[in-house]
C-alpha cells in the first residue's frame, strides 16, 4: 500500500489514497490510526479516496468511511450497500475493551482450527492478549482491528493497531535503545514492560504460532518495521514513520470450522 501524508503539519493532515490499487486489513488499520492520531491533537484530517472504484468500494465496505466520519475526518469515500459476509470479513472497528479484538481472535481461530485445534487455541489466546495490551502498554483508550478471509488464496489476514506511545517508549525501562531494537526485543525475545510471569508475551507468542503454521507477521512502530516468516526474519524501515504500533499477520488455512455469523469470545 502506498500511503502518503504530504500535508502532515501542525495545521493540516492530508492522507492521499488516490493512487491506491490494493489494500488489506493492515492498510485499513493504519489509515484509521493515523487519522485518530492527528484528530486527537486537533489537526484537521482530509482523506482522498482511491480513484479505482473497486478499491474505494472495498474501503467503504470495510467501514473506513464510517470510522473517519466518527473521528471527525473529512473524506470522499462512497456509500455502499452491505451484504452479510460474517465469517469472511471483520470490518474495521475501534475497540476500547476486549470484545472486538476477541472477535478478531475468534475469527482467526475458526479459520485455522481444523488443522490443529490446540495451536489454534493458543493463537487465539495470544491474539486476545495483543488486544488487551493496547490499553496496558500504548497509553490510549483503545485501538483498531480488521480481518479478512480470502477464498482464492485460502488465507486469513488480520491487523491490530493503535496510535499510542509505541513500543520503544513502552520498553524504555527494559533496555530498548531505538525503535528497531524495541521491535527485536518484543518480537524475538518476548520482552515486555510488565515483569509479572505469564504477562506481556502476546507479540512473541503470536509470532511463534503464526510462523510455525507457515504464516507471516509484520510489526511496525515508530521508524522501524520487522517481518517474520516461516523461514527467516528481517528488519526494514517503513515508508512513513508510524506514531503507534501496527501488527498484521496472514495465515494459510485448509478447510474451516467457522460456524457462520459473528464470532464472540471462545469459552
Amino acid at each position: 500500500m502506498d500511503l502518503s501524508v504530504p500535508g502532515a503539519t501542525a495545521a493540516f493532515c492530508r492522507i492521499d489514497l488516490r493512487e491506491l490499487r490494493f489494500v488489506e486489513p493492515l492498510g485499513l488499520v493504519e489509515i484509521a490510526a493515523r487519522a485518530e492520531y492527528h484528530r486527537q491533537r486537533g489537526t484537521p484530517v482530509r482523506v482522498h479516496a482511491p480513484t479505482d472504484p473497486s478499491v474505494a468500494n472495498y474501503l467503504a465496505r470495510m467501514r473506513l468511511g464510517r470510522a473517519l466520519t466518527d473521528l471527525g475526518a473529512a473524506h470522499d469515500l462512497p456509500y455502499v450497500r452491505e451484504r452479510d459476509l460474517a465469517g469472511r470479513l471483520l470490518e474495521l472497528t475501534y475497540f476500547a475493551g476486549t470484545e472486538r479484538s476477541d472477535e478478531l481472535a475468534a475469527m482467526v481461530y475458526h479459520r485455522v482450527s481444523a488443522e490443529s485445534p490446540a495451536s489454534a487455541r493458543a493463537l487465539y489466546t495470544a491474539l486476545c492478549e495483543v488486544g488487551q495490551n493496547v490499553r496496558e502498554h500504548a497509553g490510549v483508550a483503545g485501538g483498531w482491528a480488521a480481518a479478512q478471509a480470502t477464498t482464492s488464496r485460502a488465507e486469513v489476514w488480520f491487523a491490530i493497531g493503535d496510535c499510542g506511545i509505541g513500543i520503544r517508549r513502552s520498553l524504555a525501562t527494559r533496555g530498548a535503545r531505538d525503535d528497531a531494537d524495541a521491535l527485536m526485543l518484543a518480537l524475538d525475545r518476548g520482552v515486555s514492560r510488565l515483569t509479572r510471569a505469564g504477562r506481556g508475551n502476546g507479540l512473541a507468542e503470536t509470532c511463534r504460532l503464526v510462523t510455525a503454521r507457515g504464516g507471516r507477521l509484520h510489526l511496525v512502530s515508530g521508524a522501524a518495521a520487522r517481518t517474520a516468516g516461516p523461514v527467516r526474519r528481517h528488519a526494514s524501515v517503513p515508508v512513513t514513520p508510524f506514531p503507534g504500533t501496527l501488527l498484521a499477520g496472514s495465515l494459510p488455512y485448509r478447510g474451516s470450522s467457522h460456524p457462520g455469523g459473528r464470532c464472540g469470545a471462545l469459552r
